[in-house]
């Protein structure tokens, strides 16, 4: 019989049927969710304003929650698809807006957003990042 026979392919299937799990890779535990809070202002560079964003990118996990906050009046918009299903939200003067990332049912990737930003005299913009992984950031 040839090397690739019916018999070759039992005898094979014993074989790995009785080894022991011991050996196999244990499934790893889950991560915790990790919040964030983002911190929204304004700054003036080279005498333009520009919007500022702490952090400009937030990695995030499936059930953590991320909050912003300004000093000044807001808004937040994702582009196409958001993480949470909310696609804008507005912040009034000195509030913050918090968004609950689902879990398990959450979208994974990197998701773009713009941030306006009030200061009293003109609407700044920015367009920071947010990163859902299930694995938790990395180090």
């Amino acid at each position: 019989m040839g090397k690739y026979s019916r018999r070759n392919f039992i005898k094979a299937g014993a074989v790995l049927g009785t080894t022991s799990l011991a050996g196999q890779a244990k499934k790893p535990d889950p991560v915790p969710a990790m919040d964030a809070e983002i911190t929204l202002g304004t700054r003036t560079m080279h005498g333009r304003e520009f919007v500022t964003c702490d952090p400009w990118v937030v990695q995030l996990t499936p059930g953590s929650r991320v909050s912003w906050s300004c000093q000044h009046p807001f808004a937040i918009h994702f582009a196409g698809i958001a993480p949470a299903g909310i696609p804008s939200a507005r912040g009034d003067k000195g509030h913050s807006f918090v968004m609950e990332i689902p879990d398990p049912t959450v979208l994974i990737g990197h998701f773009k957003y713009f941030v306006a930003v009030y200061n009293g005299e003109r609407v700044l913009t920015a367009d920071p990042d947010i990163i859902i992984d299930p694995k938790g950031p990395r180090g």
